[in-house]
């Protein structure tokens, strides 16, 4: 029942989040927080700038940001455990404002750990606020000084130069049609930032965490790369026959992902059968617990990348896996940030193999985590480097 809710509620015209999502911002002109025809608005404009066509021409700066990654893990290699999560964070930050907006920030080159550690202190800061309700108050917010921290953390995120190139330039267009102020530039932005570079980088650190734990799985992932990839190197032409990387990305996405969304029903919803929800309902759907459902999930607290083999795509309904969300709300650059994580790690297991000291548990739902936008490991992503 639970997953025909979720399938009627995200493919239908509701699209207003709930439990104060207002604080769920950066600004007061988010798109976190904007709803209703805003929402649509701002996403019509932006949304030919995540066409198939478009993303190719960003083949050039993945793959150039991904050598520079590749690259600079070397000085971890053969050492102690490292947290792979900034370095990870810095080439997403870097591919992502050089595709969307046209600079070349050199976040790795320059090691701007900085720009990293302010985006993930923002979003510590936002979760934080959104579920709890003495912070609710401008008034208590400002008292205990974290309203003060997260200005300042957005202004650092602000400081970044930017020049139009497609996604940006999408949005100036908007803004020369009168339909678009500076302010709402400026938070589509930095929006964009959070969501395309954060959840990519939570992923792909937790897909070498898991690699880590899990060598068989590293090993048969890297045999794949091998028998695909010629000249010893990773082409973006062979993102697409790599199909157990891909596996193993929504495997850690099932156990990992954003764990809830949330709408706030402005009609009334119609269910398969006889029933319906009224309109001013405020639904809450936990993804978490529908990805380790054992209706849907042969071995749900493991990590079992067949999963997501083709035959058992084709045999599970559709909607019981919402990594990137569905219906009008759904995640728009998905596919290039599955384009760029295929392309990243299947570059980084070619020359390098991942180890830890960490055991994993027999159920993963029995790790501790914090809520960062999706899961994050209490343990960090510490893993152990080492040149194939």
């Amino acid at each position: 029942m639970f997953l025909r809710i979720s399938q009627a509620v995200l493919h239908s015209r509701n699209i207003d989040k709930t439990y104060h999502y207002e604080h769920f911002k950066m600004d007061t002109k988010s798109t976190f927080a904007s709803s209703g025809a805003e929402w649509r608005f701002r996403r019509n404009i932006t949304n030919p700038s995540f066409r198939t066509n478009v993303l190719m021409l960003f083949d050039d700066n993945i793959y150039h940001h991904s050598k520079v990654f590749v690259d600079q893990l070397g000085q971890h290699a053969g050492g102690g455990e490292v947290d792979i999560f900034v370095p990870v964070h810095l080439c997403y930050i870097d591919m992502t404002i050089e595709n969307m907006c046209g600079i070349q920030l050199g976040g790795q080159e320059n090691r701007l750990t900085r720009l990293s550690t302010a985006m993930s202190g923002v979003a510590e800061i936002i979760v934080e606020r959104t579920f709890s309700i003495l912070l609710w108050t401008d008034f208590v917010y400002s008292l205990t000084g974290k309203m003060k921290l997260l200005n300042q953390l957005v202004d650092e995120n602000q400081s970044v130069p930017r020049s139009p190139k497609i996604y940006l330039d999408r949005l100036l267009d908007g803004f020369d049609a009168g339909g678009l102020t500076k302010d709402q530039i400026v938070a589509d932005v930095l929006d964009l930032f959070f969501a395309g570079t954060i959840t990519a980088a939570i992923t792909t650190s937790w897909v070498f965490k898991y690699l880590a734990l899990y060598p068989d799985t590293q090993e048969r992932a890297y045999q794949e790369i091998k028998e695909t990839c010629v000249d010893g190197e990773v082409k973006l032409n062979d993102v697409s026959k790599l199909t157990y990387i891909e596996m193993i990305i929504k495997e850690t996405l099932r156990h990992v992902g954003t764990p809830l969304t949330s709408r706030n029903l402005t009609e009334d919803v119609k269910v398969r059968g006889n029933m319906t929800i009224p309109a001013g309902t405020n639904v809450v759907m936990c993804f978490h617990e529908l990805h380790h459902d054992s209706q849907y999930w042969q071995r749900p607290g493991e990590f079992y990348p067949e999963h997501f083999s083709p035959a058992n795509e084709r045999r599970r309904p559709k909607g019981a896996f919402n990594a990137f969300l569905s219906g009008p709300r759904i995640c728009p650059g998905n596919k290039y940030a599955m384009r760029a994580m295929v392309f990243l790690i299947a570059s980084t297991l070619l020359r390098y193999k991942f180890s830890t000291d960490e055991k994993p548990p027999k159920d993963l739902r029995e790790m501790e985590y914090r809520y960062v936008f999706m899961l994050y490991p209490l343990s960090g992503f510490r893993v152990k480097i080492r040149q194939r």
